[in-house]
């Protein structure tokens, strides 16, 4: 795997190589290959040690009694905005599954023609950070809902779910999720008495 890393941005960070390329394969879900740098490194153990700082530091989101179940971490916004830029479209990219198996058993790729799906994006968005959030979010529970029903296989790729606004199959779902949070608004006739 290729990680390529922007030493200004660590340094204007204040992160270290070290930290960013456990986050990073936290953040890409690559677990074997953590593992495998963890060891090759001799760092394994100093693992909670490190998951402690980088809490402490405001780069994860996590405890230490889930140190060891690492699908269960997960890099903060602060992380992800240093590896997009800032980048609306970038931030949504990171977010969005890289590939799929098909129920063929071929593998499918996602990311396809960035360029027009990036054009796609940012002319729905027009800089409005709310809709970008409320399109991550549907993202996320979309994914949630497909890794729990085996339906991943099923993913379109970036640029038709883009085009096609697939958020919007999800908004519901998310709205009812921060319905019950307490995090907005519940409609007359919702509440359970």
């Amino acid at each position: 795997m290729l990680i390529t890393l922007d030493t200004n941005k660590l340094i204007k960070g204040e992160l270290n190589a070290h930290y960013f390329i456990i986050l990073y394969l936290i953040h890409e879900k690559e677990y074997d290959i953590l593992i495998h740098y963890l060891r090759k490194t001799k760092m394994d153990n100093r693992i909670l040690t490190d998951i402690d700082e980088m809490i402490e530091f405001g780069w994860l989101l996590s405890s230490r009694t889930e140190a060891y179940d690492y699908n269960k971490l997960q890099p903060s916004d602060k992380f992800v905005e240093l590896i997009t830029g800032g980048d609306p479209f970038e931030e949504l990219v990171q977010y969005y599954p890289r590939f799929v198996v098909r129920p063929d058993g071929n593998t499918d790729y996602l990311l396809t023609d960035l360029d027009r799906a990036s054009a796609i994006y940012t002319k729905i968005i027009q800089k409005n950070k709310a809709l970008h959030e409320h399109i991550l979010k549907c993202l996320k529970e979309e994914i949630d809902i497909k890794e729990e029903t085996d339906n991943m296989k099923y993913m379109r790729r970036l640029p038709k779910w883009i085009s096609e606004r697939g958020w919007e199959s999800y908004k519901d779902q998310v709205r009812d999720l921060e319905s019950v949070n307490g995090n907005s608004f519940i409609g007359y006739g919702t509440a359970i008495e």
